[in-house]
């Protein structure tokens, strides 16, 4: 249930990014959680490959890559400091 919160926050902070709120810290928390899981659930294919449970195409798993892009979200969404922008079309 909690992942799919994540999402909503992740949602909502692509749509709405409210930069000095505490959405914004719990975004970033919800975020760096999901990476961590992320890199737990590489870690485990890892050592499933390694043992030879399983035999995969590629070595190195998506997972990581997944964290990689979630850690660089939650370091946005952290770092922004300016207000949401406005639009201009002019």
């Amino acid at each position: 249930m909690w992942v799919g919160a994540a999402c909503l926050l992740l949602l909502l902070y692509a749509l709405w990014p409210a930069p000095e709120s505490a959405r914004r810290y719990v975004t970033v928390t919800a975020t760096a959680t999901l990476a961590c899981i992320c890199l737990f659930n590489g870690a485990e294919f890892l050592q499933l490959l390694r043992r030879g449970a399983i035999h995969a195409g590629v070595p190195v798993p998506l997972s990581f890559i997944t964290a990689a892009l979630l850690s660089w979200i939650s370091y946005s969404v952290w770092r922004s400091s300016a207000a949401a922008p406005s639009f201009n079309p002019y």
